[in-house]
């Protein structure tokens, strides 16, 4: 019977791809795992609003959270 060890993530197991809009991706392959997990940072937000802005961070969050109108959260 064989010994799996688990590798531990560095340069050499991450693929990183540069996409011509910016976003940069890392994939790390996990072959034991049945699953795929997705997770991202964008610079947005009340910290990255410019003065002429001010607010609009808080009001899209709000219509994310509770809906608006037209539109509840669960659709």
């Amino acid at each position: 019977m064989a010994v799996q060890t688990a590798s531990i993530p560095n340069s050499a197991t991450i693929t990183r791809v540069a996409l011509p809009n910016g976003i940069t991706i890392l994939v790390y392959p996990n072959f034991a795992a049945h699953s795929v997990v997705l997770s991202g940072h964008l610079h947005a937000g009340s910290l990255f609003e410019r003065p002429a802005q001010g607010g609009l961070a808080s009001m899209t969050a709000f219509a994310l959270m509770r809906g608006t109108a037209h539109r509840d959260f669960f659709t």
